[in-house]
C-alpha cells in the first residue's frame, strides 16, 4: 500500500519496473530502469515469482548499485541472474550459462515451477526511463538512449529483472 525504494527508484504500489544493464547505449554502460519496458523489445519474456522481504529489497538495492556496469563476462544476463539469485529460494535459482546469454537465462527461467512465458512488459512513459549514474543517483535517460531502445531484440544484449509489487 506504499511506495518502495529500489536503488533510488520509487515504485508505487501495484506498479512494475524492469531493471537491466546495457553496454551499448549513448548514456553509458550500466543499469537502466524501464528501458526494456519502454522499448517493448521483440524477444519473448519469461517470468518466475519469488517473495521479497524488506531485507531482500535492501540486498537487491545494494546489488544494483554495486553492479552498475556492463562488461564481458558481467553482461546483462549475468546481472539479471545474480540479482534474482540474491533473494530467490534455492529451488528457484537460475543460471545464465557459463557464457551468460539472454537465451540461456530465459530458458532456465522457463523451467522453473510456476513460470510463465511470453508475458507482457509493463507500460511505461518516456519520463520513467532512468539511468543509474556512476554517482549512484538516478537521472532521466536521454532521448538518444530512449530512441535507440525501441524494437530491439536479444542481439542488443539485454536481459532484465522485472520487479512487480
Amino acid at each position: 500500500s506504499s511506495s518502495l525504494n529500489i536503488a533510488g527508484y520509487s515504485l508505487g504500489s501495484g506498479k512494475s519496473i524492469t531493471i537491466g544493464t546495457f553496454g551499448n547505449k549513448p548514456d553509458g554502460k550500466g543499469v537502466y530502469f524501464n528501458l526494456e519496458a519502454y522499448g517493448k523489445f521483440k524477444t519473448g519474456y519469461s517470468i518466475a515469482n519469488s517473495g521479497l522481504t524488506k531485507d531482500n529489497l535492501l540486498t537487491l538495492s545494494r546489488y544494483i548499485k554495486d553492479n552498475n556496469k556492463w562488461k564481458c563476462p558481467e553482461n546483462c544476463s549475468w546481472f539479471a541472474a545474480n540479482a534474482w539469485n540474491k533473494f530467490a529460494d534455492k529451488s528457484k535459482q537460475v543460471s545464465a550459462g557459463i557464457v551468460a546469454t539472454p537465451t540461456t537465462l530465459k530458458d532456465n527461467i522457463s523451467k522453473l515451477s510456476g513460470s510463465k512465458k511470453n508475458i507482457q512488459l509493463p507500460t511505461v512513459k518516456k519520463g520513467e526511463v532512468m539511468r543509474l549514474g556512476t554517482d549512484g543517483k538516478l537521472k532521466a535517460a536521454s532521448s538518444k538512449t530512449i530512441n535507440t531502445s525501441s524494437g530491439s531484440d536479444s542481439s542488443s544484449g539485454s536481459s532484465s529483472l522485472a520487479v512487480c509489487f
